[in-house]
């Protein structure tokens, strides 16, 4: 197989991929594209920590404000929640864990945290 008709070969590569936000999203993006065979990834969060949302939110009260069981579904599912809707240290915590029990699995992924200018768009110094 030939790519633009000038005779060279072509070469598949196994694709590189940049997920942007360590939060519930990024690291079931993570999590799937290891399963889907992608073993070149990056986790950009503009953060030090992961958990998006859960990490950001820290207010009196914070909870989910949908049944817990089904929230992260397709992460990693755990019917072990203290309640029903569970409080926002709770779900950080099971972020935390999902993502150490995928680096012990050999799934660990370079997560860069960008801060000041980078993390607004920017170029670094």
């Amino acid at each position: 197989m030939t790519a633009g008709g000038n005779g060279r070969p072509l070469v598949r590569r196994a694709p590189s991929v940049v997920v942007v936000g360590a939060g519930v999203s990024g690291l079931c993006m993570a999590v799937k594209l290891k399963e889907a065979g992608v073993e070149d990834l990056t986790i950009l969060e503009k953060a030090a920590d992961l958990g998006g949302t859960w990490r950001e939110n820290t207010y009196p009260g914070l909870v989910c404000d949908i049944p817990s069981r089904i929230y992260p579904s397709s992460l990693a599912p755990s019917p072990h929640w203290s309640r029903p809707y569970s409080p926002g240290p709770e779900i950080h915590g099971y972020l935390e864990r999902v993502a150490r029990k995928q680096r012990g699995r050999g799934r660990g992924r370079r997560v860069r945290a960008l801060h000041g200018r980078q993390a607004e768009g920017g170029r670094g110094r």
